[in-house]
């Protein structure tokens, strides 16, 4: 499981989760990837991507919150 935590003091700029847009999610992706291959040697190995946003006092968690980018 790879997790992308953000956090917002202000709603202003949006809520932490339109952070996590398709080209942040391409970026993480390849983090997971290139970790996965030069820690297991493999790229192959089934994972999740969660999202943590902070919003104020508030936390939010969503569990598979993308699917791998290539």
């Amino acid at each position: 499981m790879f997790v992308e935590v953000k956090a917002r003091r202000r709603t202003a700029g949006g809520s932490p989760f339109s952070a996590v847009g398709p080209a942040k999610q391409k970026v993480i992706s390849r983090v997971a990837e290139d970790y996965l291959a030069r820690v297991y040697r493999r790229t192959d190995i089934p994972c999740r991507f969660d999202v943590i946003g902070f919003e104020g006092k508030e936390v939010y968690w969503v569990r598979d919150a993308f699917d791998y980018r290539h």
